[in-house]
Formats: structure tokens, sequence, C-alpha cells
């Protein structure tokens, strides 16, 4: 059995690879202790998708839904996931009974493996969001990197930095 559906395998196979395997584990551990299975809403977005968001509720209609200008977010560097449960008709289990828990232990799970939990966040909590957590990594060092290599020199300097 598939864990996660094609589109999402499509979008987890844009994230660096070690963060990517850190979020398997996640999704895995959903599944083998509530039988729940996970989709990717969002993985690695550019930064005129993190434009188009930023704009939403301020100069384009909809509600805010990031606080982030492109570069600003790890979802620019495929360090960054947005998931829901693969559930018809209630994704994001907002009337599931047992729904805040399910979405806590995502938090559980993701604090295991080294992952912020967009859940913990102080300001627009965000659930369904997970992002990497590797000391000295931060989006103004990655903004830099891909300024002068693009994504695949952020791996690779991501690379360097976990492995000393």
């Amino acid at each position: 059995m598939d864990l996660l559906d094609q589109n999402s395998l499509t979008m987890m196979n844009q994230l660096y690879p070690e963060f990517r395997a850190r979020v398997f584990r996640i999704f895995n551990d959903v599944y083998s202790q509530h039988g729940l299975k996970i989709k990717v809403t969002e993985g690695f977005r550019n930064f005129q998708r993190q434009k188009d968001l930023y704009d939403q509720g301020r100069s384009k209609p909809g509600k805010i839904v990031t606080h982030a200008r492109p570069g600003e977010t790890f979802h620019n560097y495929g360090l960054a996931v947005d998931c829901c449960f693969n559930v018809h008709g209630d994704p994001y289990l907002e009337k599931h009974p047992n729904g805040e828990f399910l979405w806590s232990e995502i938090g559980r799970f993701a604090s295991l493996y080294g992952v912020r939990w967009g859940g913990s966040f102080k300001s627009l909590i965000d659930k369904p969001h997970l992002e990497c957590i590797y000391s000295g990594v931060t989006t103004d060092w990655l903004h830099m990197i891909y300024e002068a290599g693009g994504i695949t020199q952020v791996f690779k300097e991501i690379d360097k930095k976990l492995r000393g």
C-alpha cells in the first residue's frame, strides 16, 4: 500500500532530501499510529508563487495566509511542506471529533525528528506546515546562496553545513 498519492510524491521529490526523509517518517508514524494517510498540498514554492500568496488578503482578494514575502520562507528553498489528512470531505479535520489531537500528533512526531510544526507558531498558527530545523540555516542565509546559484547550490551548501 502506498503511503502517499502521486501528486504528494512529486512535491516531496522537490524537497531537500534529508528533510524529505524526516517528513516521510512523520507521515509514516501518523499512519502507523492512527491509520490516517497524509497528503502534501505544497512543498517547494517558487518566489512568484510566494508573492501571490503574500499578496492574498493585501492587494488581492482573500484572507491573509502568510506573513512571508518571497525569499522569507523555507518553502522557497525546499525546506518546508504543507499537508492535510487524506480523508474525503474534511482534510483539515475541522469536523472530526479528534481533529485537534491528530494535528497535535503531527506536531509530536515532528519534534521527534527535528522538524518545526506550524501549529506551535506564536502568530499565524499553521497546523498543516512543517519546516526544517538545521543549526545556522536561516532564510537570510538561504536567500544569499539561492541568489548566487539557485536551488542546487542551496542543497549543496546545506549538505556541507550538515556534514560539518
